[in-house]
């Protein structure tokens, strides 16, 4: 008789209703390998009988203490009948995936009886309209609560009932098999006995009913966000971190595992772990800009690291530690997202001594299943232990590197293998991922509240897959440029073919800005101090619509320079969405192409056109993408950018090229992708066929404000001036007031500024810099 560890007693303790503490585990087979072409249900039932031996958590039970005031034991159970554990159940015609994910997710959400054997099988038929399975597939559901799992003998249910090889043999794995063996239920005075004993010898035993009451009738929520007062550290808030209900939700798919190394081979120095997590990432960024909670910030996932026991035990000598990762959502380019999580992942001391993917996958010791059975049970582990803080992550990833040999269940051969994991109050997404037999597959549980439609995260993810696919398919040129040197090309071409405007206001000559304007540049400090006291004024907008905004940064900044913008139009209703990329590095890769990808995207997710907002060169960028998916803008709001496309009208661009060149070397801009033909500079100073704003300035001290204007007014387009510096223009409460103004317009009702009001006030009395003006 075993008494139940306290690791195991922890999670007893955690296991309720809504959110019970036990593993499922997913596996289709195709059984045109067995015998005969077909395998009955009997044949299942006796197959699964003849393995009892090879493990004790078949036949074992729990033997509680009476009121709880000791852990309870393991013993035989004296009733053990295995068709209480094993069902057998088919899928309604016709028999697609998404009535099987909803089946596995029904049983998933099913407590165990906690006082039989803690584990139980479904057998279901009727695959027969699943694609990639043949016709006649059947599933086998193993559903295993934590505390069960024997982490010292290391032979987890799964592990037990596989053949690597189609012939069928019966006998035993080991030598030291495990016999099942009926044990009568101890004798209660028994128990008392012992736990006095206890009690006596270590009085802070007495603590634990006390404990066990707590965490059974205590709600969970007020615990987690009693911890939001009392910690800081916890990550922001999303729809993943709320409380968990008991209708769980799942999903899967799969992919080619030569289309995940082709992946791993496009960005040097990253690993297949590293894949997962771009893929993950960029499926999540999608997912929550489809219910426009996307967060500013990065969002973080909670990883496992296997790692050799540093004293080798009998048996099994894994051990599972987590630890939190960046996703880099905040990246839009996949290919970039990915180096950025590849180099958290080397700069990342928890991988030291971490066992190698090959390694995982070639030693039959670590079968993928035992591996993932135990990596969700330290997952609820480290949960329980801190259970009522705030969650640390957004959601937890865990990639188990599988055999990539085929196994088979009594000639069966399995066609897929994947799980459902546990949920916690405040992590209520769980993806696992697991390599088999040349696929990779990424599973995803959640429950019904959290994603109320996982088969459009599924989507999500297939097509972050493909995007990483795709960008490492590209073909790369050797030849490189700099900043500097497509900057004098562009001067060069800009030159040559230069046209004269009719507008008298417009053909003045381009010239470097003041200087006295340039050294007045820091006035931006006090620029961003007056928005405060601007508050009042700027709550008196109209409220807007709730359509798609995207904020565009200038050269060499990054969003952290439009946040003040973002959150007024946060406030003002809008589903604000920063541009996807950590700088502005210029016209590197192709940017405006990539940008205008994903403004398309979010256009088609959101079923409304999204607006673009520019400061500086993120203004000409906001212009290009307007040019390409004009269905998918509604307009364009330019911030002091050089719409003109005069290099020449700012007396800073090759001192902050080459300032940006010397801090980040490795930033380069391929040139054979820039096509600086007379065409397309023509094309961006053409104004797009939007409603367009070009805010501007007299007073900038970077870009001469002659450039700074619309070059060709159409109907819909417009100049508006601002009494400010260029690096404090996107934060002048005047710009700010502006823009809210531009954004509120209906769509397709679109009129020009009014200079009245509170603008009129500003601009022609209280402007400290009229007079530079």
């Amino acid at each position: 008789m075993q008494q139940l560890s306290k690791e195991d007693s922890r999670l007893l303790d955690r296991d309720v209703p809504h959110s019970n503490v036990s593993s499922t585990g997913v596996y289709i087979y195709d059984p045109s390998t067995a015998e005969g072409g077909e395998l009955s249900f009997p044949d299942i039932l006796d197959h699964i009988e003849s393995r009892l031996h090879l493990s004790p958590i078949f036949c074992r039970k729990l033997a509680e203490i009476p009121l709880g005031l000791d852990r309870p034991y393991w013993i035989g159970d004296e009733y053990f009948e295995l068709e209480d554990h094993v069902r057998h159940v088919a899928l309604p015609k016709p028999g697609t995936w998404e009535q099987f994910c909803v089946l596995a997710a029904r049983i998933h959400s099913r407590p165990l009886d906690l006082s039989r054997p803690l584990w139980e099988m479904y057998v279901v038929e009727g695959l027969d309209l699943i694609e990639g399975f043949p016709k006649g597939s059947f599933a086998l559901l193993t559903k295993i609560h934590h505390a069960a799992i024997d982490t010292g003998l290391g032979m987890e249910i799964m592990a037990a009932l596989h053949d690597s090889s189609s012939g069928f043999s019966g006998k035993a794995r080991s030598v030291n098999s495990h016999i099942c063996v009926p044990e009568e239920a101890p004798d209660s005075i028994e128990m008392l006995l012992r736990t006095s004993y206890k009690y006596a010898t270590s009085p802070l035993r007495m603590l634990r009913p006390v404990r066990k009451v707590i965490s059974k009738t205590t709600p969970d929520m007020i615990k987690f966000y009693g911890g939001q007062l009392t910690h800081s550290k916890g990550v922001h808030l999303t729809r993943f971190n709320r409380e968990v209900s008991s209708r769980r939700v799942w999903q899967s798919c799969g992919f080619d595992l030569s289309d995940v190394l082709a992946i791993k081979r496009a960005v040097p120095g990253v690993m297949v772990h590293d894949v997962v997590l771009a893929i993950c990432g960029g499926a999540l960024s999608r997912y929550l800009l489809t219910k426009q909670e996307m967060p500013e910030t990065s969002m973080v996932g909670m990883v496992p690291v296997v790692k050799q026991k540093q004293r080798k035990a009998q048996g099994n000598n894994l051990e599972v530690f987590f630890f939190n990762q960046s996703m880099h959502t905040e990246i839009a380019d996949p290919l970039e997202r990915l180096a950025a999580i590849g180099k958290d992942s080397s700069d990342n001391g928890n991988l030291d001594g971490a066992i190698d993917a090959k390694a995982l996958m070639d030693n039959d010791q670590y079968a993928s299943s035992e591996t993932m059975a135990q990596a969700s049970r330290q997952l609820t582990t480290q949960m329980a232990k801190t259970f009522g803080e705030p969650p640390r992550a957004h959601c937890c990833i865990t990639n188990v590197p599988g055999t990539q040999e085929p196994l088979f269940l009594k000639g069966a051969k399995m066609a897929y293998t994947s799980g459902l994991a546990p949920l916690s109050e405040g992590l209520g997404l769980v993806m696992i991922a697991n390599s088999y037999n040349g696929k990779l597959y990424i599973s995803s549980t959640s429950c019904r509240e959290i994603l109320p439609d996982p088969e459009v995260f599924d989507s999500c993810l297939k097509e972050s897959f493909e995007d990483l696919k795709t960008a490492a398919s590209e073909p790369q040129t050797e030849k490189k440029h700099s900043w500097i040197e497509v900057t004098d090309r562009a001067r060069k071409v800009d030159q040559e073919d230069e046209d004269a405007s009719d507008d008298p206001e417009l053909n003045i000559q381009h010239t470097e800005p003041n200087l006295l304007y340039t050294l007045l540049e820091g006035r931006a400090a006090l620029e961003l101090a007056a928005v405060p006291l601007a508050l009042p004024l700027l709550q008196s907008l109209p409220r807007g619509d709730g359509h798609p905004v995207m904020v565009m940064p200038g050269f060499s900044a990054d969003d952290s320079t439009t946040k003040v913008l973002r959150y007024l139009l946060r406030k003002q209703g809008y589903a604000v969405q920063s541009w996807g990329f950590s700088r502005n590095t210029g016209l590197a890769g192709n940017i405006e192409e990539r940008v205008a990808e994903r403004v398309e995207k979010l256009s088609k997710r959101s079923n409304r056109k999204v607006s673009l907002i520019g400061h500086s060169l993120g203004g000409l960028i906001a212009r290009h993408v307007a040019h390409d998916v004009p269905d998918s803008v509604r307009q364009v709001i330019t911030v002091g950018s050089p719409n003109g496309i005069d290099m020449t009208a700012s007396n800073v661009t090759r001192l902050l090229a080459k300032v940006y060149e010397t801090l980040n070397p490795e930033s380069i801009i391929h040139g054979s992708s820039l096509q600086f033909t007379p065409a397309r500079l023509e094309r961006w100073r053409r104004s797009p066929a939007v409603p367009l704003t070009a805010i501007y300035s007299r007073t900038d001290g970077i870009v001469h404000w002659n450039s700074c204007l619309d070059p060709e007014e159409h109907q819909f387009s417009e100049n508006v001036r601002i009494p400010s510096s260029h690096i404090g223009m996107v934060h002048h409460p005047m710009t700010l007031w502006v823009i809210a103004n531009r954004l509120a317009q209906p769509e397709g009702e679109w009129q020009p500024f009014q200079e009245k009001g509170a603008y009129s006030l500003w601009q022609n009395f209280l402007s400290p810099f009229k007079l530079l003006g």
